[in-house]
């Protein structure tokens, strides 16, 4: 099937709907999480989600997507007790190349939050970014956004 550009172009502009995120309970925390090391297994992309007032945001999940226009799902974690997350083996991610670079490099999408079934890309905080096509690969990645950005759908 094959879709007018204007109707592809709309798609991908993101909402602007705003949905109430609320913060797990400490009893739904992981236990393992308050000591939280890095377990470095394939290329990982680790970091922090913090509200615009500088507030950690515990539980909150944090999903990785390989893929450029169509994407798919390629981990997932949620947020420790101070907002720390690590995503690792992500080597299902996609590959590019760019001008000048010798090696490949991964291209990954990291969301924060929950979709409801919708495109992750078009209602969540989102960072798309590159590391190296390297088991020894690690990317340090922090989010700053409100808990309104953090969309749940029920």
């Amino acid at each position: 099937m094959r879709f007018p550009l204007f109707v592809l172009m709309f798609l991908a502009i993101p909402s602007c709907a705003s949905h109430k995120y609320e913060p797990a309970s400490q009893e739904q925390i992981l236990a393992e999480s308050e000591t939280m090391e890095l377990d470095h297994v394939g290329p990982c992309i680790h970091g922090s989600v913090i509200t615009k007032h500088g507030v950690p945001v515990a539980n909150a999940p944090v999903r990785a997507y390989g893929g450029f226009a169509t994407r798919w799902h390629i981990g997932q974690t949620i947020t420790d007790a101070d907002g720390r997350y690590q995503l690792c083996g992500l080597q299902e991610a996609s590959r590019i190349k760019n001008d000048g670079d010798e090696e490949w490099q991964l291209y990954i999408g990291v969301c924060v939050g929950d979709s409801g079934g919708q495109n992750p890309a078009a209602v969540l905080p989102w960072k798309d970014v590159q590391l190296p096509n390297k088991p020894d690969a690690m990317l340090e990645l922090n989010f700053n956004c409100s808990l309104e950005e953090i969309v749940e759908i029920e």
